[in-house]
């Protein structure tokens, strides 16, 4: 396994353990606040691994969210416009956390 895949897997991990605890959640709370667990995913990359992995994390992290979560799910379209902030804010996080890093 390369050092690529090995830093890799412990990060999907966590994003798969988020959108699980998201999911089981999703009855007691809105989705949208929900998809703030995200950020601690985000946040342990930009710690651990840097600005690099922080902003895959992210990407993945929001791609998820998205394809999960909000409507219409299991596509990677918005209904609201309002979504796209929601998105941003792991991008920005993991930049932001990984420079303070």
């Amino acid at each position: 396994m390369t050092t690529v895949a090995r830093t890799l897997s412990p990060a999907f991990a966590l994003i798969a353990a988020a959108t699980l605890a998201i999911a089981a959640l999703k009855p007691l709370a809105p989705v949208i606040s929900l998809g703030a667990l995200y950020i601690v995913v985000v946040l342990a990359a930009a710690v651990l691994w840097g600005l690099a992995y922080a902003v895959g994390v992210s990407i993945v992290s929001l791609l998820v969210f998205n394809w999960f979560f909000l409507p219409p799910v299991h596509t990677f379209a918005l209904d609201e416009p309002s979504n796209w902030t929601a998105l941003l804010v792991y991008l920005v996080t993991a930049v932001v956390t990984s420079e303070l890093a």
